[in-house]
């Protein structure tokens, strides 16, 4: 595979999560990379937050002036209004535009008011985006159309870019995100029953989005297993010890750095991910990798992670939840290594380093 070293490339984010940082590593390696973190702090006043947003929006503006004239190729992650500018710049100057669709940019939850195509102000933007991008780069092809298999799930389906743009004529190339396998050790083989989930769980609607509500009613189905939501911070907790009557199965933690997860994913038996809108999510990758045996729900990413039809809750049903944790746990308590090396084989970070540089490279 040829690679333009000196390609200078400008990548545009608004958050410095994992799998971002992954991309950063991957493209420096080969290529000159101009960073631009759309990073707004938010305020409780409707008028500071949107004041802050213009301001950004002008550093990035002068950022763009700067950096275009000369740049090969402009690489977002996530088609939200932190590409718009990026786009109409890409468009002007007649240079390619790459975008990672990566979850909440791909779908529309009216009763949550989550996702792009559910804010009056950011889905035009969105679809500028998606529809002057020389290609979208989702996490999983779900987010293009969305497969039937959620169709029990609120308004997980129908839904996906093409659902809210039947018209949609640009380029797409499915890029799942990479797992390092030896940042995440395997554990033991066989483990008592424990039920795990990480999310940073900050309002309600995420509590909601992740499904934690659902993981928490299951619980009261299942006494004998023990229970730990990783990432609720301190505002959550009293929120969810006045609305549920938790039993003592149940362990809320805040939020951990990242490598201090590894020792909790090694002593669970179950990986719980029941997300009502999800990309494909990196803890649950990360968890399968240690060992952890993966129940979710049918939406978007989760059903390719997790692989065993049998391991999916297709309605939202905290019973059938529950009896979801019960058969993963009995059956496959000593199969653990086919869940990491299904991980292994098909979401390796080399395979992802692979493809993005061929992709940047035909471009």
């Amino acid at each position: 595979m040829s690679v333009l070293i000196n390609k200078k490339i400008l990548f545009v984010h608004f958050g410095q999560s994992s799998f971002v940082k992954e991309d950063l590593k991957i493209l420096t390696k080969a290529h000159t990379i101009h960073e631009f973190y759309y990073n707004v702090k938010k305020s409780k006043w409707v008028i500071t937050t949107t004041l802050a947003y213009l301001i950004t929006f002008a550093k990035q503006t002068i950022w763009l002036l700067r950096h275009t004239p000369r740049a090969d190729l402009i690489y977002c992650w996530f088609a939200d209004f932190h590409a718009f500018i990026p786009a109409l710049f890409s468009k002007i100057f007649n240079i390619p535009l790459l975008v990672v669709i990566g979850g909440v940019d791909g779908v529309s939850n009216n009763e949550l008011k989550y996702g792009v195509f559910a804010s009056k102000w950011r889905a035009p933007l969105s679809r500028f985006i998606i529809n002057h991008a020389n290609c979208l780069l989702p996490v999983d092809d779900s987010l293009i159309e969305a497969t039937s298999v959620a169709k029990y799930w609120g308004e997980a389906y129908p839904n996906g870019i093409k659902y809210h743009m039947p018209n949609l004529n640009t380029n797409w190339e499915k890029l799942p995100t990479g797992y390092n396998s030896g940042l995440w050790e395997m554990g033991p083989g066989d483990r008592p029953k424990r039920v795990l989930t990480v999310a940073l769980i900050n309002s309600i609607k995420r509590f909601r989005i992740k499904g934690i509500d659902l993981l928490l009613k299951s619980s009261f189905y299942l006494p004998d297993y023990s229970f730990t939501i990783i990432g609720v911070t301190n505002e959550m907790r009293s929120f969810i010890n006045k609305e549920y009557n938790l039993g003592n199965n149940v362990t809320l933690l805040p939020p951990l750095d990242r490598e201090d997860l590894v020792s909790h994913y090694k002593k669970a038996s179950i990986y719980a991910q029941l997300s009502r809108s999800e990309g494909l999510p990196n803890v649950l990758c990360e968890a399968m990798l240690c060992g952890c045996v993966p129940v979710g729900s049918p939406v978007f990413g989760i059903p390719k992670a997790i692989l065993v039809p049998e391991l999916i809750v297709y309605k939202p049903y905290p019973k059938l939840v529950a009896d979801t944790i019960i058969f993963a746990h009995e059956k496959f308590n000593k199969q653990r290594l086919q869940f990491r090396d299904h991980i292994h084989k098909n979401f390796a970070l080399e395979l992802r380093e692979q493809k993005l540089l061929s992709l940047i490279d035909a471009y």
